[in-house]
């Protein structure tokens, strides 16, 4: 279950800063200079290499974003991670590109009105 350790609005980059762990990871939310700077702040053991992986954020418009997340975790693959930011009801989908697709695909879809 994924728990906000830290929120940081504003000119730092860094909207927050999530831990999994029940995968001993770090999901950082924000632009991509702020992401680079608690990469920075990491040790190199910490920080993955997985260039790969990448992260897509997912507004919606209809659906509850706690409702949709439930359900998305419930089909991703185990290599997508699903995180909420709820003031902004959106999704923030991180994995490699082709499971992640897949999964921001269908978020999009049941991103339906009624959803």
């Amino acid at each position: 279950m994924l728990r906000e350790v830290l929120g940081v609005p504003g000119p730092t980059g860094v909207r927050a800063v999530l831990a999994d762990a029940s995968t001993s990871s770090i999901v950082v939310v924000g632009t991509e200079a702020g992401i680079g700077r608690v990469r920075q702040m990491l040790s190199p053991a910490l920080v993955g290499s997985n260039e790969d992986a990448g992260t897509e954020v997912v507004a919606l418009e209809h659906a509850d974003v706690r409702r949709l997340a439930s359900a998305l975790e419930s089909v991703a693959p185990g290599d997508v991670r699903v995180v909420i930011d709820e003031p902004t009801n959106s999704l923030v989908i991180a994995g490699p590109p082709t499971s992640r697709e897949r999964v921001v695909r269908l978020a999009r879809e049941l991103d339906a009105p009624g959803g």
